[in-house]
């Protein structure tokens, strides 16, 4: 970005600050505590009741809580608003700009990235994830990573589905790199640095972010950094199909001058590993307490792509936050340059007026693709095919290897929260016939 660019959007983060200061809460509702998500789909519903664009004092932040107007938002993309992670100024997360930008692994991380630059690298990304490379990689390493998950549970009738869950996404993205996925203490290690990684961004909606949080958080992103480096440097000049080969051979048409920084800050963000486990376990407590869905899906009756894109409808957050590039009208409610605005996922998904019986699990539904776990337009989840995969043969392969997958009624029952930008259900104690 250039430097006029740069001081346009401190100046009106640094202004919005001081106009914001006096304004009222305009919710008026308490989010509810970790429970059921019953309970966090009744304080969506009374959000909305209020309006479509609400005021959150605590977040600092406006609410967009409808679907229509999350739709719209994302329209808006790179014109009047852009997203925080990429949004210029001062200080974000804790840390300076140039910090967290190296936190992110650099300044040409596709995150970070704006205008053409972020598209093009954007569509290599949604174009590369091909059906093709996606059942290669299905056969090859998602399949054989989530057997060799679940082998590690044991043959015990019970446990806890959260530990197939948190370790499944990150050896997948290490298997399409050439890492050695197998190797469970450096697998092990990686899972550690990846939580203390991704925790600063669990504030990425909150006003402030524990400095300690802060610390761990760039102290684990200088040892994935380091250990990323070496692997970008192994696999310069590969003519392969890994991610990393393909990265080396496409980035020169996309970025100029493209350094070996450039590609490890477009890999970083694969091993980021929180949404995608968060949704496992939503995948997996649905089947554990549905049995209908559970059998529906291990006899064929149920189509298991329209399955997942239903829990990805109901089992949402929080879209990342925007910040306003310009003064525009949202919803009734005028956002001022420099505001930060978040779209509540959780909310629009489960919007009545887009989704007739919203709260119902219908994979059968109209528009079922619709909804914002990837978000939507110009920054959509560039992954979202991979993902899709990986929860996909995730699911079909637990309840084919642990039948009558079920609920433990005896242990601790699974709760359902909203944890960063991700909502989750955990733990996951479950029973199966051995």
């Amino acid at each position: 970005m250039i430097d006029s660019e740069q001081s346009s959007e401190e100046d009106t983060f640094r202004r919005s600050g001081d106009e914001m200061s006096a304004r009222p809460t305009t919710t008026g509702i308490e989010a509810p505590p970790a429970g059921d998500r019953e309970a966090q789909h009744a304080y969506y519903a009374a959000l909305r009741d209020r309006g479509e664009v609400l005021w959150d004092e605590g977040r600092r932040a406006w609410l967009v809580v409808s679907h229509r107007m999350a739709k719209e938002l994302a329209r808006r993309e790179e014109k009047s608003v852009r997203s925080a992670m990429a949004f210029r100024r001062e200080r974000f997360l804790g840390m300076d700009w140039d910090t967290y930008a190296w936190y992110q692994g650099g300044h040409r991380r596709i995150n970070l990235l704006t205008g053409e630059e972020h598209q093009r690298v954007h569509r290599w990304w949604m174009s590369v994830f091909t059906p093709k490379v996606i059942d290669t990689w299905r056969a090859d390493v998602i399949r054989p990573v989530v057997h060799a998950q679940i082998g590690r549970l044991g043959r015990t009738g019970r446990t806890e589905l959260g530990l197939l869950a948190d370790g499944v996404h990150i050896r997948i993205i290490a298997g399409t790199v050439g890492m050695p996925w197998t190797d469970d203490a450096w697998m092990e290690r990686w899972e550690r640095l990846s939580e203390a990684n991704q925790r600063v961004k669990w504030y990425m909606s909150e006003a402030s972010v524990p400095e300690e949080i802060v610390q761990a958080g760039l102290e684990a992103s200088a040892e994935i950094r380091d250990e990323l480096l070496t692997w970008v440097r192994h696999h310069c000049g590969g003519t392969g199909d890994s991610l990393l080969e393909m990265m080396w051979r496409d980035f020169p048409s996309l970025l100029e001058d493209v350094t070996e920084e450039d590609v490890l800050a477009n890999l970083k963000p694969s091993f980021e590993t929180n949404s995608t486990r968060a949704v496992i376990r939503n995948a997996l407590h649905t089947v554990a307490s549905r049995p209908d869905l559970r059998d529906g899906l291990a006899e064929g009756t149920v189509d298991a792509s329209l399955f997942v894109e239903e829990v990805f409808r109901l089992h949402s957050g929080f879209v990342p936050p925007r910040v306003a590039l310009e003064d525009f009208e949202l919803g009734g409610a005028l956002i001022r340059a420099g505001e930060t605005i978040v779209a509540v996922a959780g909310s629009a998904n489960i919007d009545p007026e887009r989704f007739p019986d919203a709260e119902a699990f219908r994979p059968e539904r109209h528009g079922i693709r619709d909804h914002f776990l990837f978000n939507q337009g110009k920054r959509s989840c560039p992954g979202q095919a991979l993902g899709r995969a990986e929860i996909e043969e995730t699911v079909l392969c637990t309840i084919a290897r642990l039948p009558r997958l079920r609920l433990d009624p005896d242990a601790e029952p699974p709760r359902f929260s909203v944890v960063g930008n991700d909502a989750r259900w955990a733990p996951l104690h479950v029973l199966y016939d051995v």
